[in-house]
């Protein structure tokens, strides 16, 4: 038994050296894997870093590029609605002299198949006039539309675009209006004749 107990002693031993050996090096290797991990997870913090730096400079440049650009089509599109305007006001100012020398013959009793009446003032020439007001002032107002929404993918639109177009619906509205009145008053003057 003796004999048998000390051979047993040192395999036991054995044993138990490889174990701590073994988890030794497993300590080690963990550790190791550790420090590889830190260290990666460093790297990737610091190439973060560096990506988000480079990102700010790219999206500020980027953004005062846009700012730029912008700008320049406020500019145009403002120019584009002023020239559109001045020149309706002209169209309104012409109109209302137009109608305005009408009514002053109409109530003066003027006939106006009389030949000393000028041409251009007869109400079938007035009405034509009018209706090339409408016609001219509806096409422009769906040319500026285009124009201002051209794009409207690559920018957000802006509540603010829309209030040339509620002016513009205001004004159409208005020459509907007297367009209708006078297609009135020709149609009872005719009824009226016959």
């Amino acid at each position: 038994n003796e004999v048998l107990n000390v051979g047993v002693l040192p395999l036991n031993t054995l044993k138990r050296d490889n174990k701590r050996k073994l988890m030794q090096m497993k300590a080690i290797d963990d550790n190791v894997k550790l420090e590889a991990n830190k260290k990666s997870l460093k790297d990737y913090e610091n190439m973060n870093k560096m990506i988000e730096k480079e990102s700010v400079i790219v999206n500020t440049i980027k953004a005062k590029e846009f700012e730029n650009m912008e700008l320049n089509r406020r500019k145009q599109e403002n120019q584009r609605v002023f020239n559109y305007w001045r020149e309706q006001e002209m169209i309104k100012k012409n109109n209302k002299m137009a109608m305005d020398m009408q009514h002053r013959l109409g109530d003066n009793g003027v006939n106006y198949e009389e030949a000393s009446f000028p041409l251009a003032r007869r109400p079938e020439n007035v009405q034509r006039s009018l209706n090339q007001s409408f016609v001219s002032m509806e096409s422009k107002r769906k040319s500026l539309q285009r124009e201002i929404f051209q794009g409207e993918e690559e920018h957000e639109a802006r509540p603010g675009d829309y209030k040339h177009f509620l002016k513009l619906q205001m004004e159409v509205k208005e020459l509907e209006k007297v367009k209708t009145n006078r297609a009135k008053e020709e149609e009872m003057k005719r009824i009226q004749e016959h």
